[in-house]
This record gives C-alpha cells, sequence and structure tokens, in this order.
C-alpha cells in the first residue's frame, strides 16, 4: 500500500473515539443487557442461582404446617432438551409482560399444552410445528381466553428458568 492509500483510508475508515469504546464496553459488560439481548434473540435467559423467593406464610403453627407447600411451582424439563423451568402464570392475553427485573432474575416466556401440560422452552418452541403438542391433542381447538383467540394445543405461558 502507498502513502496515499493510508490516508485515504483514515479519512473514510471511522474509528470510535475512547469515550464511545468504554461506553460500548461497559454497556456489553452489564448482565442486565446481556439478558435483554439474550430474550431479544430467541434465547433463554441466565438461570438465576440467586435464592428464588417465596410466598409469605402465616404465622400460624397450623398454618405453617398444612400450607408449607402449597403455592410453590415445580420445576418441569423442556419436552425436547434439558432445560428446567418453573410456570409463574399465564395471563391470558395472548402474550407474556416481562418486566426489567424479571428479564435479569432468569424469567422468560415458554409454550405449554393446554391437554397435558407439556412445556417448551424458548429456545425450542420455534424449531416445532406452531401450535402442536407430541401429545397429538388439541390440535384443532380453538379457544377464546381474556379477549385472545388460541388456536391449537400450546399457550405462551411466564416462566422462570432453573436449569
Amino acid at each position: 500500500m502507498t502513502q496515499n492509500g493510508v490516508e485515504c483510508l483514515k479519512r473514510s475508515a471511522k474509528f470510535p473515539s475512547p469515550e464511545m469504546a468504554q461506553s460500548a464496553i461497559r454497556k456489553w459488560s452489564d448482565p442486565a443487557q446481556q439478558a435483554f439481548t439474550k430474550i431479544l434473540k430467541g434465547q433463554i435467559p441466565s438461570v438465576h442461582t440467586a435464592e428464588r423467593p417465596q410466598p409469605k406464610q402465616s404465622k400460624g403453627l397450623l398454618a405453617s404446617l398444612f400450607g408449607a407447600f402449597r403455592n410453590r411451582p415445580s420445576a418441569q424439563k423442556c419436552e425436547t432438551c434439558s432445560h428446567e423451568m418453573e410456570v409463574l402464570e399465564f395471563s391470558g392475553r395472548g402474550a407474556v409482560m416481562l418486566s426489567p427485573e424479571d428479564v435479569v432474575s432468569g424469567v422468560g416466556q415458554a409454550e405449554q399444552c393446554w391437554e397435558c401440560g407439556r412445556l417448551y422452552c424458548a429456545e425450542c418452541y420455534p424449531s416445532r410445528p406452531p401450535n402442536t403438542c407430541v401429545c397429538g391433542q388439541g390440535r384443532t381447538a380453538v379457544r377464546h381466553v381474556g379477549g385472545a383467540t388460541y388456536r391449537g394445543s400450546l399457550r405462551l405461558v411466564k416462566v422462570r428458568y432453573v436449569k
């Protein structure tokens, strides 16, 4: 390359300032930003390893004995891979709303069969045939729930990824 070619390249190439480069590095090293990027790319959020919040218990002895295991979601495996998740809620609106705190704490979306309850994680359900479960039930069903129309056997649910 000649000196003239190098000067032309310097004028045409735009390199970020050191401040802009540091800002970009800080932005992409932020765990919250990484979690949002994963969700937007259709991947599951990072599994949150901290202790999961437990529902508040009554103070009575009988209430604590009889209600110790009530309202605790149980972990289920994805039907096609090894991801484990706990179903948190079904909105009934045809969508799952995730707050920034949800995304950072490992909460995301998954599809669940209306009939058998099987789960498909966010990475597996886009590659499956739409609105069908391996159980084969309800493939032609049409349900109207909360203003949303569900066709087929799967619904979108909010889950916490455990593993």
